[in-house]
């Protein structure tokens, strides 16, 4: 059970959009309206105040929190709740090997084998 939920919300972090803001045409960067935030100098997209730049994605992200090396992508306001369940599912997880491991070996310490 807990290595499922861990697994599950493990695959939801890692194949959901963090949230990445999309390449915008000469056109459409002309036509934005410059007051809702500023231009990304790497991406030369317009982006709203709550996006950051991951230069490991080289991509802006809306509401970016971090560049997660264990999913290989950016945690961002489209995947960060799969993230907290990932982290409580492998906490849950550890709790229970952690758990089980003592539980066998007051057993065997019992038994005296």
């Amino acid at each position: 059970m807990t290595f499922s939920s861990l697994f599950i919300s493990y695959s939801m972090t890692a194949y959901t959009d963090p949230g990445i803001v999309k390449k915008q045409t000469r056109e459409e960067l002309q036509s934005q309206p410059r007051g809702e935030g500023t231009l990304c100098n790497y991406c030369n997209v317009y982006r709203s105040y709550h996006t950051r730049h991951c230069y490991d994605c080289n991509a802006c992200i809306y509401e970016h929190d971090h560049h997660c090396p264990w999913t290989g992508k950016c945690i961002g306001g489209n995947n960060i709740k799969y993230f907290n369940i990932f982290i409580c599912s492998l906490f849950t997880h550890l709790l229970y090997v952690m758990g089980t491991w003592v539980v066998g070996l007051t057993d065997v310490r019992r038994s005296g084998k």
